[in-house]
């Protein structure tokens, strides 16, 4: 018998998994970029992610609404008890969004990429305390979250946040010398190689976590919506997936060989 509840979660696991290679390279890219002395320097780091950073980000809003469909218990706790490092995220990634357009058309672009690398920073905060939050457990009764707004502060969230950032700023290095260095050897690879480590990391986490989608506290089959509901979502699902990968390697594809340059 089909375990519907257990393809959700891996369905889940993998969109998160996706976007955290794709857009974890993009987020540490920014936050590197507050380091340059020069405004050519963060120039340069903007125009290496400029053909893909929006695209990378449809994978989180998938994984939202697919949470929020497939497990809408889990969706309305996890909202609640997390809410401050949500919005913190979707405000970085708002900020983000908006520096990164201004900085393309504005003469003075070193207060718009200051902004882009900060926006870059609180969005990283955010997914970490989030990260966080979850796996050091979340206070439930009745059904409903019955902590408080800050629960998520705690030891194991400040070092998995400081993971976070050193993770997500390896990647966006290794992505930097990708795009802008014409280095033979083992840095052509070191891209590569991360997205592997976190490839690794990412199915560790799923499977310790397994088969709570709240550690300790909630089941995903306790979290899950209906049967009929989960099978009828399997027909959105299929055929939205390879669409959507599709979709980010041909961008790559079609950017891959491009190096960017001063300007």
């Amino acid at each position: 018998m089909i375990n519907l509840p257990t393809i959700w979660f891996g369905i889940v696991c993998l969109e998160v998994a996706l976007y955290v290679l794709l857009d974890g390279a993009d987020l540490g890219l920014g936050f590197l970029s507050l380091l340059p002395n020069k405004e050519s320097g963060r120039s340069l780091m903007m125009q290496t992610i400029g053909p893909i950073w929006d695209a990378n980000e449809t994978w989180l809003v998938i994984a939202g609404g697919t949470l929020f469909g497939a497990f809408p218990l889990g969706y309305s706790i996890i909202l609640n008890a997390l809410y401050v490092p949500v919005m913190l995220t979707l405000f970085g990634l708002i900020i983000r969004a908006a520096s990164f357009e201004f900085h393309a058309l504005a003469r003075r672009k070193r207060f718009w990429s200051l902004l882009f690398g900060l926006g870059s920073l609180l969005a990283i905060i955010g997914q970490g305390a989030a990260l966080g939050g979850l796996l050091g457990g979340i206070t439930i009764s009745n059904g409903q979250f019955a902590g408080g707004p800050f629960d998520w502060v705690t030891p194991l969230t400040f070092f998995i946040t400081l993971g976070i950032i050193v993770g997500y700023s390896a990647m966006g290095y290794a992505y930097l010398l990708k795009k802008t260095s014409n280095t033979r050897g083992w840095r052509t690879h070191l891209y590569t190689i991360l997205l592997s480590a976190f490839v690794v990391n990412t199915c560790v986490v799923a499977l310790s976590v397994h088969p709570y989608l709240i550690p300790g506290s909630l089941t995903i089959t306790d979290a899950a919506a209906s049967a009929k509901t989960l099978t009828f979502m399997l027909y959105g699902i299929v055929p939205l997936l390879p669409i959507v990968m599709a979709y980010n390697l041909y961008l790559y594809r079609v950017f891959r060989r491009g190096k960017a340059e001063h300007y």
